[in-house]
């Protein structure tokens, strides 16, 4: 339990400094693939075991920091970030019974502007996504 919620506290703190000063190494940080790895293995372990006692007050500081770890930056270029996530909180969801919102998060890709852009193209071409 310990090291489950030393490590979602040092990543929520990771992500509020990210907040809070818009920096681009913060932000990095946060994106880096040690970060995402470390929110994969946590969701994993809550997957594992999502009738623990200890474990089961965990869940929901782990599905805050996740969904805030994905709306982070809203820019093409991070939507594979947010689409592993969304794997994370699927199968935690799945496992626990309990409902994430997924959503939102989800679909703010498919109404950005180039998404329409990519979409209109086709239409333009004749073809069917």
């Amino acid at each position: 339990y310990s090291q489950v919620f030393l490590s979602i506290r040092q990543h929520a703190l990771e992500l509020r400094a990210a907040l809070t000063s818009k920096a681009k190494d913060d932000i990095q940080k946060i994106h880096s693939w040690p970060s995402i790895n470390s929110l994969r293995l946590w969701g994993l372990i809550l997957s594992a075991y999502p009738s623990e006692n200890q474990l089961c007050p965990l869940i929901y500081p782990y599905v805050q920091v996740t969904l805030a770890v994905m709306r982070l930056v809203p820019v093409p270029k991070n939507y594979g970030v947010r689409f592993h996530c969304a794997s994370f909180l699927n199968s935690l969801s799945k496992s626990c019974g309990t409902f994430v919102p997924l959503g939102p998060p989800l679909l703010e890709p498919l109404a950005t502007t180039d998404m329409r852009r990519v979409l209109q193209g086709a239409k333009l071409q004749g073809t069917v996504c």
